[in-house]
This record gives C-alpha cells, structure tokens and sequence, in this order.
C-alpha cells in the first residue's frame, strides 16, 4: 500500500512528492483465507438437505438457508423471530392451529432453551402442507455472551404419510 502526497512550495508549486509504503501481503493473505472461508459456509448451508435458521443477539433473523427459503415459500425478512408466525406460515402439528410467537422454536431458543424433536407445520403458500421436526440452540460465544440462536428443520411429511399408510394397512 503505497501513499504519495505533494509538498508545495511558498510558491503554490509542488516542491516535492513524500511517500510512504507498507507491505500488505498479510492482510491480503487473511483476507482471501477469510473470504474462502465464507464461500465453503454458505455453500455448506445452502447444499444442506435440513431448513437451517438463525436470529442475531437481537432476536432478528439473519440467516436462511435455500431449502429454509424452499420450504417457506420466502426469502429472508428483517424481523424479529417472534414476527415470523404468520409471513413463515407456522402452524402447531396439527397443521390447524397458528403458532404463537413464544411457541416457535427458534424464539424459544433465543430465550435459552434447547428444543429437540419439536414438530410444528409450515402451510407456504400453493405448497402442500409440510411437517418438520426442529432442533433448535442458542448460540454463544466463548465468554457466554448471547450471540443469537439457530434451528434445524428435518422434513418428516414422507415419513408421516408412510407411517400412516403401514397403519392403515395393518
């Protein structure tokens, strides 16, 4: 990185040009790691075959995966965890029944608890209705600080109409 800067004369003319330059090739290195980095995770979260959500220290979501966005029929919004309910089309199991903003997974795990196997329902707009198991943590650093939380959501649909089928069949 190199920084030219002109000196003038009494006379308004440049007198001199006074540089200074500094090896980046560090920095630069960092960088690149850090972007490559970045690349791997987001293809990571994208090829995942699970809906992967995650809110910031604030309660505000950041984070959806492509087969979050599948599923739900949307891209990410701006909003708080606990406004998702109707955007996100949560349904309690029984696909009937809304969720109420402190029922969602991920809200109650920003609150601080651990959810596993939590089924709820999406009804995503001209989709047919999907049933999905959470899991669902909140995240913190290493000095326990809140950083957010984030849910996991397996699609058990196939695996229901399967289990009912054997049901009846039997």
């Amino acid at each position: 990185l190199t920084t030219l800067t002109p000196v003038f004369g009494s006379s308004g003319q440049i007198y001199t040009i006074v540089g200074n330059s500094v090896d980046i090739s560090t920095r630069k290195e960092t960088e690149k790691a850090l972007i490559r980095e970045q690349k791997f995770n987001e293809a990571l979260l994208d090829t995942a075959t699970d809906g992967i959500i995650a809110c910031d220290e604030k309660g505000k979501l950041v984070l959806f995966n492509q087969t979050a966005k599948k599923w739900h029929g949307k891209k990410l919004k701006p909003i708080t965890v606990k406004e998702a309910v109707e955007p996100y089309n949560l349904f309690r199991f029984d696909g009937v029944t809304p969720l109420k903003p402190e029922e969602i997974p991920l809200q109650r795990a920003y609150e601080g608890e651990r959810i596993y196997n939590e089924e709820i329902a999406i009804k995503a707009e001209g989709q047919p209705i999907r049933y999905v198991s959470t899991a669902a943590s909140p995240v913190h650093d290493k000095a326990g600080n809140k950083l957010g939380a984030v849910v996991i959501m397996r699609d058990i649909t196939e695996s229901l109409a399967q289990r009912e089928a054997l049901e009846k069949s039997e």
